[in-house]
């Protein structure tokens, strides 16, 4: 009989093969290619080291009574938890809580458990799909998603618009920063659309993904980059994972691109997909010239995995 472990690395190895080559020409959304980058200042660079804590705490399984998760929640000591949930596997862990020292309201996202097949499976259900009016009215219908993420971003939703509603009530902020890393990083993406469709509009809402996977189709991008004025995708190196799934299947990333060169050069690429050098595109044109360490980071020397909750680090 086949095993399960087998089942998953299977799955993961023909998500990207399918996904990770370039698209044939004039099949791929040109805007912003070719732009020339900017190399970001130290100053703007160590403004991310928060959010790289914060999209770490969302591989954690949180409890309420406590930011406890070791190098994670002790980067943000100050990390005021007000609501988790998910089950780590099929529903990805999701928080919300509060930084006085940020000024800011936080929802983290867990990546992919990649121990778990139920939580592999949403990154290999890659046909895509329309978002659903309920949650996103007013969304187009020519804009479609990956399925997989869609699913796990559904069922947390309707609890981390209550849990920010509730903060934003609480706390007097007017900033909602989503993080997440991976898979976490598509959902914050997600989560920050949401939330725009249904918070009062004096709502600041950002987006800092790490190794953000492409979530849908041009249309969707346009909807992105419409609604989010501020969404962030740091790329570390030749990590494979952010061209995927592949242009060819009608996939498109958003605007936001910071890549992290070979020499940790934090770059700025404007426009959605740049080819220009110490851009993603120029550093990995497909998987196979891609490394699945650099996936893990490490970001401003912190690595991001589910291996470094609990106490690691402390």
């Amino acid at each position: 009989m086949i095993s399960i472990a087998f089942l998953v690395v299977f799955l993961e190895i023909a998500c990207l093969l399918l996904g990770g080559f370039a698209a044939p020409t004039g099949m791929i959304d040109t805007s912003g290619i070719d732009q020339p980058v900017i190399l970001l200042p130290d100053s703007a660079v160590s403004a991310y080291k928060p959010f790289v804590y914060l999209a770490g705490a969302g591989y954690c399984p949180l409890s309420p009574a406590s930011w406890s998760c070791g190098m994670y929640c002790n980067g943000v000591p100050d990390f005021q938890l007000s609501a988790q949930g998910g089950d780590g596997g099929a529903n990805p862990y999701w928080y919300v809580g509060h930084s006085a020292e940020l000024k800011t309201i936080v929802v983290g996202y867990q990546g992919t458990n990649s121990s778990n097949r139920l939580s592999v499976q949403h990154n290999v259900n890659f046909v895509r799909k329309t978002l659903p009016q309920d949650f996103f009215p007013g969304a187009p219908s020519s804009v479609t998603v990956h399925s997989g993420i869609l699913d796990a971003h559904l069922l947390s939703a309707t609890s981390v618009l209550n849990a920010v509603t509730g903060l934003l009530k609480s706390t007097g902020s007017s900033q909602v920063v989503l993080v997440g890393h991976s898979l976490g990083a598509a959902l914050a993406t997600l989560s920050g659309i949401h939330l725009q469709v249904w918070l009062r509009s004096n709502v600041r809402i950002k987006v800092i993904g790490f190794a953000t996977p492409r979530i849908g189709n041009s249309a969707f991008a346009d909807l992105a980059d419409a609604r989010l004025s501020d969404i962030y995708r740091v790329n570390n190196k030749r990590d494979y994972v952010p061209i995927i799934p592949g242009r060819f299947l009608g996939y498109t990333h958003t605007k936001g691109e910071i890549h992290i060169s070979d020499e940790s050069q934090w770059y700025f690429c404007p426009g959605r997909e740049n080819s220009e050098a110490n851009c993603t595109l120029s550093s990995v044109p497909n998987v196979l010239a891609g490394d699945v360490d650099d996936h893990y980071g490490p970001y401003l020397q912190i690595p991001l995995a589910s291996t470094y909750c609990a106490t690691k680090g402390q």
